[in-house]
């Protein structure tokens, strides 16, 4: 969300000219009225807070900011440690106010400043009453009738709806009421009609207003309006209080929010709030993370910047979380009319604190990137950034369909799989992969295979298991990239553990399909040794040999096959003119006859 250029008074001022609106001298007749002796602060500044603010590793007491306070901001991000729990009896009392206490902002602060013990708590209960009881006037933003709408601290009180002018007016009339030091900001937001790749500059009129305060010393962002809510495609506003916009650190601000005050860039510099401010070209091309990305810390390792220059190689982005871990991440690329892109990007998760995309884009041209993932049990997008490709890779060949990432999902050990077997990529130099996963259990498993044109595999792979191990044998045919996904039974269906990405190098010179297996084949744990065609020569003898322990007899068709020892099984077969010949085995964990196919083969004439 945005507004027009939004200046209100006091905006022209540097950081040293600010000073508190409080006032301690005795009124005419005796009476005070400073409206903060809604708050004992000779009671209140020696109790607890959900703030602590550290000044060479000792705690300070909270006071009220005066008007000798004229020091420089501090720019340690991490002078306010939050704990928004302990603000809920805070929270709970500024939804609840009553009408009675809106009849003017004097009114409606003296009340809000009740049941705060300390500037911190009086502060969150006026940013949350704001963000939750003014509106966003969605018609006049995209009507363009700003200009005639009412945005003084008083007017937005009595009508509930304004933008973001309005907002950070309100605002700052009730710290004014109760001598707290708050200033409006004015400059340029990355806000609901900021498209990534836009080009922000000084010539532009300013887009948008917020609010800094001081606290202990300390100055801060506050930003009711986005902390409201938020603007939908179909240009609808929705309630959505965020703590995030509360308080928040200068490092975090600079993303989305600019300063630019009276036309004066050096002034101007000085509500970054940062030990070293940028310029706006350096915002200008700075990525936008979401705020959810920044909430869950969130950071952008590789590539700061929203476009991103693609010329004759890949490009790998890597974004990494210092908070909560990725469940799950995915990608969507599309070109300037809008196609997915399917083929021309990876993305790669070795644990569940990176993620890696790699970009080799088909064609030369403009792409979008938007990368989202799950964290904390939510889905969120991360970031979009605009892929400028102007040249294509030589030899280019395509990835395999999926916009999912690589590697294993976050319960992989969960499920009964060693942490050692955990690589989303493979090369294979020969054309014959023999992927060996050890388990600590026997996951009940199910493998897919995919080239990069997304045909199935499944007649040239073999999937064998062992009591401490999964082992899966594979022909690539054709060089280029694979798509392998293991599936594990839980709560009896099978979902996705684990997906690599498999480079062969070379042609598998063995082009015959292996033989057809069952479920029973991994249940009973069966590892074939020869043959290990499917397509077997017409009237010759073929020696059949595999292992398994599960099996007290076995037949080739109706031939039985002599135990070699405790688990091989070894007979030669004639095959005859033609047809299937089907090796099974009778369990000896069951007290009837049948037997269970474990292989089929198909004689060839």
């Amino acid at each position: 969300m945005g507004c027009s250029s939004s200046s209100s008074s006091g905006t022209g001022h540097s950081i040293e000219e600010v000073k508190t609106q409080e006032q301690f001298s005795n009124q005419k007749n005796g009476v005070n009225n400073n409206p903060t002796e809604a708050v004992d602060r000779s009671q209140s500044v020696q109790r607890a807070s959900p703030v602590k603010t550290t000044n060479n590793d000792q705690t300070i007491s909270h006071k009220q900011t005066t008007g000798n306070d004229k020091e420089k901001p501090s720019v340690k991000s991490d002078d306010f440690k939050l704990d928004y729990n302990e603000f809920k009896h805070i929270d709970e009392y500024a939804r609840q106010a009553p009408r009675s206490a809106e009849e003017s902002i004097e009114t409606l602060a003296k009340y809000l400043a009740q049941p705060g013990k300390n500037d911190i708590e009086v502060v969150r209960a006026l940013y949350v009453w704001v963000c939750e009881n003014i509106r966003y006037d969605t018609d006049a933003y995209f009507r363009g009738t700003l200009s005639s709408l009412a945005t003084k601290g008083g007017d937005v009180l009595k009508s509930k709806s304004s933008v973001c002018s309005g907002y950070a007016n309100v605002f700052e009339s009730l710290c004014q009421a109760l001598g707290i030091t708050c200033k409006n900001i004015s400059g340029y937001s990355k806000g609901y009609s900021h498209k990534p790749g836009d080009t922000i500059t000084y010539n532009q009129k300013t887009n948008h207003a917020w609010n800094v305060v001081q606290l202990n010393g300390v100055w801060r962002f506050i930003e009711t309006t986005w902390g409201a809510g938020h603007v939908t495609k179909e240009k609808k506003f929705v309630k959505n209080f965020s703590n995030f916009f509360f308080l928040t650190p200068p490092e975090s601000f600079i993303y989305d929010h600019f300063p630019y005050l009276n036309n004066n860039i050096e002034d101007s510099k000085e509500w970054q709030l940062l030990e070293n401010p940028i310029t706006i070209k350096e915002y200008s091309r700075r990525l936008k993370p979401s705020k959810q990305a920044k909430e869950y810390g969130v950071k952008f390792t590789s590539h700061p910047y929203e476009t991103i220059i693609v010329n004759n190689s890949p490009c790998t982005i890597i974004v990494e979380t210092t908070g909560y871990p990725f469940q799950n991440c995915w990608y969507n690329l599309n070109d300037d009319k809008g196609t997915a892109i399917t083929t021309g990007a990876i993305m790669v998760c070795e644990n569940n604190k990176s993620c890696k995309t790699t970009l080799r884009p088909p064609q030369k041209g403009k792409y979008t990137l938007a990368l989202n993932a799950t964290i904390n049990d939510t889905n969120i997008s991360i970031a979009k950034y605009i892929i400028d490709c102007f040249a294509v890779e030589p030899n280019w060949k395509p990835f395999p369909n999926n916009t999912r990432y690589y590697g294993p999902k976050h319960d992989f050990i969960d499920r009964g799989f060693e942490r050692s077997c955990i690589n989303p990529f493979y090369e294979c130099k020969n054309g014959k992969l023999d992927l060996l996963l050890k388990t600590i259990s026997t996951p009940d498993v199910l493998v897919l295979l995919h080239d990069a044109e997304n045909v199935d595999q499944k007649d040239y792979m073999i999937v064998e298991k062992s009591d401490s191990s999964i082992n899966i044998k594979s022909r690539l045919l054709n060089k280029g990239y694979y798509k392998l996904q293991l599936f594990s039974k839980v709560d009896q269906s099978y979902t996705l553990a684990y997906t690599v990405l498999i480079l062969n190098i070379a042609e598998s010179d063995v082009k015959s399909k292996f033989p057809i297996t069952y479920s029973s084949t991994k249940n009973y744990k069966c590892q074939l040794i020869q043959p290990l065609v499917r397509e077997l020569p017409a009237n010759s003898e073929i020696c059949f040999e595999f292992t398994s322990p599960a099996f007290e007899s076995i037949r080739v068709n109706k031939k039985k096959i002599l135990q070699e020892s405790k688990e091989k099984w070894k007979v030669t077969v004639y095959t005859g003119e033609s047809g299937e010949l089907r090796l099974s085995g009778k369990p000896t964990d069951t007290d009837d006859n049948s037997y269970k196919t474990i292989y089929t083969f198909v004689i060839k004439p």
